[in-house]
């Protein structure tokens, strides 16, 4: 669908959750279809078990959704308001579904599907950056950290099931841009916050560091192997024992991530990068 761009995605439960024995609560997904691309990362409420449900759900209901809608009204999304007429459709279209399946559930059931969303619609023509909740996006080098919110409490979709629908909280476009003029991307849940903070540490056990977020889109070995970014990820992440024998003592190094993390990237073939990374 997209010859010109190259995908590569990963995730990893976060250091607290793994302590605790709480399951990875971010999902991502990619689908494509009639020309576009959807690509959707999200982060399941953490005080709400098996929240990864409702975050597995949203990402592949909201790709779906952007990509339906989208096709049964086609437009160039020139500008602002288009856009916005975009997602007030897609947004009203996860409700449906959200309420629709939570008639089937237990009531305490539905909080599974407390989840923020981030993500991208490529079409032939124009490129959308969105989210509902926080997370980070980055386009052509410029990194856009989305929250923190107060009292660590994100807008969620869900809080349409609960509340009038003009008052519900509701997507955020953050960039509308010509589809010509994206060389990266980079979509990333909260986990990702941290980062800069992280960079030059080194990784538990080794002598290399975090390294810039900027990595993700620039090095090629994330595109070569589909399971690249998972695996630089865990390294982060990895809990390290050494041993020191004089003093027979053990000293544990645990893993840097504190919350789940996941992220999807994409870049153009030929895509030439900003050396440096511009944040706001």
């Amino acid at each position: 669908m997209f010859p010109d761009f190259q995908f590569a995605a990963g995730t990893i439960p976060g250091r607290d959750h793994a302590l605790v024995g709480k399951n990875n609560q971010d999902a991502v997904c990619r689908l494509e279809r009639h020309g576009c691309a959807a690509l959707v990362v999200s982060d399941g409420c953490g005080s709400v078990a098996d929240s990864e449900i409702g975050a597995w759900l949203g990402t592949r209901w909201a790709a779906d959704a952007l990509l339906t809608q989208f096709a049964a009204k086609p437009q160039t999304l020139d500008n602002e308001e288009l856009a916005a007429e975009l997602f007030e459709r897609v947004r009203i279209e996860l409700l449906t579904r959200l309420k629709s399946l939570g008639a089937t559930l237990p009531t305490e059931t539905t909080r599974q599907f407390l989840f923020t969303l981030v993500g991208a619609l490529l079409t032939p023509t124009r490129t959308t950056l969105f989210s509902l909740g926080d997370g980070v996006l980055a386009l052509n080098g410029e990194v856009l950290q989305l929250g923190p919110f107060a009292n660590n409490q994100p807008p969620y979709l869900a809080y349409g099931l609960q509340h009038d629908a003009a008052r519900a909280p509701k997507f955020t476009v953050h960039r509308l841009i010509d589809t010509r003029d994206v060389q990266t991307l980079l979509l990333g849940t909260d986990g990702l916050a941290q980062w800069r903070a992280l960079e030059a540490r080194t990784l538990p056990g080794r002598n290399d560091t975090v390294g810039p977020l900027r990595q993700f889109w620039e090095d090629a070995r994330y595109f070569a192997n589909a399971d690249a970014i998972r695996r630089k990820l865990a390294l982060i992440n990895r809990t390290h024992m050494n041993a020191d024998w004089d003093a027979r003592t053990l000293h544990r190094e645990g893993g840097l991530l504190r919350d789940d993390t996941t992220l999807i990237v994409a870049r153009r073939f030929t895509a030439s990068v900003p050396a440096k990374e511009a944040v706001q």
